[in-house]
């Protein structure tokens, strides 16, 4: 958003969150919650929110590869909506962790 931009309130889904802090930028994971824009602010109110650094690597390479197993082989069982949730939010942390530390999401 740029300055200026007209008012807007909206719902967040996953995503990327990025922002200059001086002049650095900064890349956060984000999921669910609001956000309102206003002409010379945004305000964000998110359900989960990580900075790269704080982002386990492993973890999401972990909770990545489990979703996309179940996914591939559905079965009675699978909860179509939460394991494409969990994938979903596995891939952007993977993805904004690269941002920090170079991981390329390849391994």
């Amino acid at each position: 958003m740029l300055p200026g931009h007209a008012p807007l309130l909206t719902e967040l889904g996953v995503g990327e969150l990025s922002f200059l802090k001086g002049s650095a930028t900064q890349n956060l994971t984000v999921i669910g919650g609001i956000a309102e824009v206003l002409p010379s602010r945004v305000i964000v109110l998110a359900e989960i929110s990580e900075r790269a650094s704080e982002i386990d690597v492993g973890r999401a390479q972990s909770a990545r590869d489990r979703a996309q197993t179940k996914l591939s082989k559905p079965g009675t069982d699978l909860d179509w909506g939460a394991e494409s949730f969990a994938y979903e939010k596995a891939l952007i942390r993977l993805h904004v962790a690269a941002r920090k530390t170079g991981y390329s999401g390849k391994e």
